[in-house]
């Protein structure tokens, strides 16, 4: 079996995508890592509704994916590849 991850970019962010997160311990460190960079934590930034600020969105989605790999990645198979697109690609290379 062959398995890719697809990192997606920005455009389809909402603030459930970090409510799915919010409880797993395997998404704690990323944000907290995301705090320390951005000077805000990613609930906060949800709750102020700035999701679709460029500055903000990309930080977020990168996190989020990254967040999201560790919480699934040992319930999968060793991936095979790994792409993205737009930020996306970065998040990719991260996982």
């Amino acid at each position: 079996m062959t398995l890719g991850i697809l990192c997606p970019g920005q455009s389809a962010q909402a603030p459930e995508m970090i409510d799915r997160l919010r409880d797993a311990p395997e998404a704690t460190d990323v944000f907290v890592a995301f705090q320390e960079v951005m000077g805000s934590s990613i609930f906060e930034v949800v709750r102020q509704g700035r999701l679709h600020e460029n500055a903000i969105a990309q930080p977020v989605i990168c996190a989020v994916e990254l967040a999201a790999f560790r919480i699934v990645r040992r319930a999968l198979p060793a991936p095979d590849y790994f792409a993205g697109y737009s930020i996306g690609e970065l998040a990719a290379y991260g996982c």
